[in-house]
Order: C-alpha cells, then structure tokens, then sequence
C-alpha cells in the first residue's frame, strides 16, 4: 500500500513535470509577447505555490493532526512574483535587451512603486488578487495587518528566566544564550534587536568608579548603539540621520538578570578580552587602585576592538524568542516588536505623555487614550501582561529574587 502524496512529494514531482515540458528562457520570452500558453505556466505555478504550503500540526480535537495552509494572504505570492519578474528581467530578459537592441522595450518586465507597469505583470497580479485568492481563501493584502501588544517588565522577567531555568527546553550554544539575554534586556529599553547583534568591543567602554557617596568602588559601563532604521525616499517617511547613534550609562542593579554591567564583565572576562587579565567580577573590583582619581577606564585589546562582543544572527533570536514563550506556556504568537511597543509604554510620564502606539489622527482620540489609560494604570496593568494568560508561572521565583534583591539593597 503506497502512502499519500504530502504537499512536499508533489512539489518535487511538480518540478520534476515543469523541468521537462518547458524551457525558463521561453516562458519568459512567451510572457512579454502577451503568450496565453506562458501566462498558463504561471498561473500552474502559483496555484501549486500555494497548495505545497500546505503542512500537518498537532491539534487537542478529535483528529491528532491537521492540515494547515501557511499562506493566507495575496502579499506573499505577490512577493514571490515581484521577486521572479526582478530576477528574469536582470537575467534573461537583458540578454535578449542586448541580442534585439531594435526591440529593446519589448523585452521589459517591471514594477514601478509596487505597483506592475508592464500589462502581462499587471494580468499575472491581478489574476493572483482575485482568481488566486477565490480558491484558496487568501485574505487580501489590505487588510494583512497585526494588533501591536506590548511585552511588559513582568514579560522580560519571564522570559529571562525562562531562558536559563529552563535551559534544557530552549536548546541552543551558552554563547548564543548570553547574546540573546543581552539583546532581551537592551531591547526592552526600546531598541531594534538588529542594531544590538553588531554591538562592537569598542562600542562598549567599562569603567570602575568611586561613589561619591560611599567611597566604595563599582563597575559601570558606556553602551553606544547605532541606529539601523534605513529612511526611504517617501515625502511621508521621517527625515533625519541614517546612522545615528546613542550612548548611555548603566550601573549595576540589584536583579541579575537585569544587570548588564555584569553580562558585560563576565563575557569580556570568558572571551579574555582585557589587556590586564582578570578572572572574575569581584577582582575587577579589587585589583585596580584608583587612589586619587574617581575613575579608571579598563581597556580592551587592541585586536579585539573590532570584533563583536555578543555575536549572533537575527534568525536565531527570532528562533529562540517564539520557542521561549511557547515553553513558559503563553498562548498564541508575540512579536519582537512587542518589545519596543512595551518601552514606549514605559515612558508615559517620564519624557512625553505615553499615546498609543498606532497610527492616530485624531487630536481628541489621543487625549483621551492618555486620560484612559493614567486613570485606569493599576486596574488594566494585569491585563496587559502577555504572561497573565499563560499556564504556568515558572518565572515567580525569580521576581521574588528580584524584589528581595531590591529590598536588601535599600536595608543596606
């Protein structure tokens, strides 16, 4: 008894099929022409595009599995047209441009400002956002769209200690582990991660400084981090520096797991990264003798200014950040942007008065979200914590940690 046809198998045999009944070249060259039997090809193309996304996932019903279609909206098989229509007219179609100099308009296919200027581009986008869509039930591109939730400080907690408690269920290398604590932390102050997985040695300057207070010596650390927003060229984008940058100060703070002088410290000291060795964080405060001055610089190695101090990609932290909140139990999908969108909900009344995060023209709507959410504060904080859904509270002992911590350090 031979088993069923997966999406897979009958993409493979699709390809297999497409391979030996028509030449690339030809399909391209048939759909400037305005071929009926090119425009075919293509439209068999994506019909099978969509149906291969096709995959099985465990359900609580009656059935173990079900069948789930990934692509549910006309933006991806549009991307995936945009993408093919760019790559032939960089390839083929400009080796017939320069074979048919005479034809050279002929043998164009573009889009200009998202949008198909050629008409069998236009036919081939038009047939995806209607015909397509029909018999797959793809939800139009203008109404693709996601609730922007915030990750709270009682989020951050548990994700970070989610990350080391449960060590054995989020598998990845102790380096990436620490990389992806530093970039939790820092993007919950509001920062893009992409702009701290380049974070250089000599963008980090660690310093040991008397307090004036106590007399008594501490680590702190200069952080500089360089903007990677990329502005386009829209009279409606923001205006303003590619690469900015900002720089700031942290000391060590009662939590661990928030305290990014010490990650900073221990990474450095694994990584031997020091021109005058040290071999924990309690001889770094030790060692040096600041006598009469307040402040003493500790320099990195000159061969390792220019390496990254915690290296990693953004698909791995994309990776690890959903399997960590599948693992401390919440439910649905959260994105990294939740992290800046938390931030900017911290910030109500320390810099500017907190508005909501969404698109808003209306004057009369912001005052009143303002007003909202200052008198409602302590009934709807509960509420916005992804975590207050979730099955089970593996993190509590380390906010007790936390607020125990804190209260030791005020006795002091």
């Amino acid at each position: 008894m031979f088993a069923p046809f997966t999406p897979l198998t009958r993409r493979h045999r699709f390809v297999k099929t497409f391979k030996r009944q028509f030449s690339f070249d030809q399909i391209w060259l048939g759909l400037c022409r305005d071929d009926p039997d090119a425009k075919t090809v293509i439209r068999s193309y994506f019909r099978d595009y969509v149906e291969s996304s096709q995959t099985t996932r465990p359900t609580l019903g009656e059935e173990e599995y079900e069948v789930v279609q990934t692509i549910t909206c006309t933006r991806t098989p549009i991307d995936q047209w945009k993408n093919l229509v760019a790559e032939a007219d960089n390839t083929v179609l400009r080796a017939m441009r320069r074979q048919d100099p005479n034809n050279h308009e002929l043998w164009k296919l573009r889009w200009d400002r998202g949008e198909p200027k050629d008409r069998p581009v236009a036919d081939i986008s038009n047939w995806i956002r209607k015909d397509l869509a029909e018999m797959f039930k793809l939800m139009p591109e203008s109404m693709l769209s996601f609730e922007k939730t915030e990750t709270t400080a009682d989020d951050l907690l548990m994700l970070l200690d989610t990350l080391w408690t449960q060590a054995k269920h989020v598998p990845c290398a102790p380096p990436v582990r620490v990389s992806i604590h530093w970039t939790l932390v820092l993007a919950g102050f509001g920062f893009r991660p992409g702009s701290l997985m380049k974070c250089l040695y000599k963008h980090i300057r660690l310093w040991v400084v008397r307090d004036p207070e106590t007399g008594r010596t501490t680590p702190a650390a200069d952080i500089t981090v360089i903007h990677q927003k990329r502005f386009r060229e829209d009279p409606r984008a923001q205006t303003g520096i590619i690469n900015a940058t900002v720089t700031f100060t942290v000391f060590p703070v009662p939590c661990q797991l928030l305290c990014l002088v010490t990650l900073i410290a221990n990474q450095a000291i694994a990584a031997k990264a020091f021109k005058t060795p040290f071999g924990s964080l309690d001889e770094i405060l030790d060692r040096p003798n600041l006598e009469h001055t307040d402040a003493l610089e500790l320099h990195w190695k000159d061969d390792m200014l220019d390496c990254e101090i915690f290296p990693m990609d953004y698909y791995m932290f994309w990776k690890v950040w959903h399997l960590l909140w599948m693992v401390s139990g919440n439910r649905g999908s959260v994105r990294p942007y939740s992290l800046r969108v938390g931030a900017g909900s911290s910030l109500d009344g320390i810099h500017t008065p907190f508005a909501k995060l969404t698109p808003c023209t209306q004057t009369n709507t912001r005052l009143s979200q303002v007003l909202l959410l200052r008198r409602c504060a302590p009934i709807s904080w509960p509420t916005r914590r992804r975590s207050f859904s979730r099955d089970t509270s593996p993190y509590a002992s380390a906010k007790r940690s936390c607020r125990s911590s804190s209260a030791q350090k005020q006795q002091e």
